[in-house]
């Protein structure tokens, strides 16, 4: 029988969980990596009404906040494309997005931590800003990025896609449309990029940077439906998982 100056000992030492076998969280194994080629997707390589929809960055906590509850009121797939650098706004809403993730219908792709010029970047920083912001993803949303990485800006090259491909990242995120809201961007102006992205098949990226498309749900959902267009995740138009990470 445990005695009250015991049961304080053991408080206080943070092992009463270990002696119950209560309050103990399993840890989360992640895949490991699987090394290839790195090749850059634009859209889907076979004719389909899927489109992804990718939103980068997230430097307005509030427009991060918006899409995350689109995407929990709506169904809304959505893969989110965050950088480690903005940490304290993603990690705000990881609990919001979790269930999410676990169901499928949102996923997490690495837009590295730091949201560098890659191709400018010696080896060694090339491999970090990678791995620090998969480490992050692991840490925070409890699933891997891999297979996909976005590189800033769309720039990479060969040597970075080598980098990446021996990391696990073997599929380089690129984009057939945007909205064409990376920074400040007019209503009209995104509309009109809308209109022009939403296509079968095609990646389309926005950006959680600023609050302009978080007025605009309602025609761009209408855009979707009206062309009978199915918004999916990374995984459900390329056949990837993320019980594999590939």
């Amino acid at each position: 029988m445990v005695t009250r100056r015991e049961l304080l000992g053991l408080l206080a030492l943070g092992t009463l969980a270990a002696l119950t076998g209560c309050g103990r969280e399993d840890k989360i194994t992640f895949p490991a990596p699987v090394p290839g080629s790195a090749a850059s997707y634009a859209r889907s390589k076979m004719p389909t009404h899927r489109i992804a929809l990718t939103i980068d960055d997230g430097y307005d906590p509030e427009t991060v906040s918006a899409y995350v509850q689109l995407a929990h009121d709506s169904g809304l797939p959505i893969t989110f494309d965050p950088i480690g650098k903005l940490a304290p706004i993603w990690e705000a809403q990881a609990d919001k997005l979790k269930p999410l993730i676990e169901k499928g219908q949102v996923q997490i792709a690495n837009h590295t931590f730091n949201h560098l010029n890659l191709p400018a970047l010696s080896d060694s920083r090339v491999r970090s800003e990678i791995e620090h912001n998969e480490e992050w993803i692991e840490k925070t949303f409890g699933v891997t990025a891999r297979p996909y990485l976005r590189p800033p800006s769309g720039l990479h090259d060969s040597r970075v896609d080598e980098i990446a491909g021996e990391l696990g990242f073997t599929r380089i995120l690129m984009w057939q449309g945007s909205f064409g809201d990376a920074s400040t961007t007019t209503a009209p102006d995104l509309l009109k990029m809308a209109q022009e992205s939403l296509l079968p098949g095609a990646i389309v990226v926005g950006h959680a940077n600023v609050g302009t498309v978080t007025t605009m749900y309602p025609q761009i959902m209408e855009i979707i439906k009206s062309r009978n267009l199915v918004p999916s995740t990374l995984d459900e138009v390329f056949g990837t998982t993320r019980s594999k990470g590939a």
